[in-house]
């Protein structure tokens, strides 16, 4: 097994991401919309951005635009992302496909995001168990 095993996720509209998610997220999130679209990228930027405590405890460093972090010091997040940031993040990446810019960490929120929204409920999680 190569240390990943399958969990269910519940439906409490918390999905778990990496940092490296949680940057091409943010990096992709729209910066015009509608008032309550605008609020719902701000919500969502707040809850995929970093705290003081992260930026410390995963050696988070910044080089101009470039963020690097200790990769053995990744600990995913769960955030709660409800049906409107989820179809706003899904748009987003459909964007970044009509464009030919999809990287393989934003494939995989998209393919999370798209399972969850289309109510599939099994996702692949990091186990320690091989």
């Amino acid at each position: 097994m190569d240390g990943f095993g399958w969990s269910e996720h519940t439906r409490g509209g918390c999905l778990n991401f990496s940092i490296g998610e949680r940057v091409g997220l943010l990096s992709v999130l729209p910066d015009r919309g509608t008032i309550a679209t605008m609020r719902i990228v701000r919500d969502l930027t707040d809850a995929l951005g970093f705290s003081e405590e992260e930026l410390l405890q995963s050696e988070i460093t910044q080089d101009g635009t470039q963020l690097a972090w200790n990769p053995d010091k990744d600990p995913n997040k769960d955030i709660h992302v409800g049906e409107v940031g989820r179809t706003v993040m899904l748009d987003a990446i459909k964007d970044l496909d009509e464009s030919g810019e999809v990287t393989s960490h934003i494939l995989e929120v998209y393919e999370r995001l798209e399972s969850e929204s289309t109510g599939t409920q099994i996702r692949a999680v990091k186990s320690d168990n091989p």
